[in-house]
């Protein structure tokens, strides 16, 4: 399983990252897990990698999660 965190903040990034690698190990799950500081960044990645699972901030510098998503195809609109 492919997992993305986007989030500008390191210690958000850090903290759901060792959550999900407890998890994880826990139901001996393979995983890969990738992390991102922003929506571009993620976005790059994401036409290369088929991510599962992503969990990304809506508030961030650059490009938002809600961008991101959008541009992603994930989310159309919540309008």
């Amino acid at each position: 399983m492919q997992i993305a965190i986007v989030d500008d903040r390191a210690e958000d990034r850090e903290e759901l990252s060792v959550c999900l690698e407890n998890y994880m190990k826990k139901h001996q799950l393979d995983y890969t897990l990738t992390e991102f500081e922003d929506g571009e960044n993620f976005l790059k990645a994401a036409a290369q990698v088929n991510f599962q699972l992503v969990f990304m901030d809506i508030y961030m510098e650059n490009m938002d999660g809600m961008e991101a998503a959008r541009k992603t195809g994930f989310v159309r609109s919540f309008f």
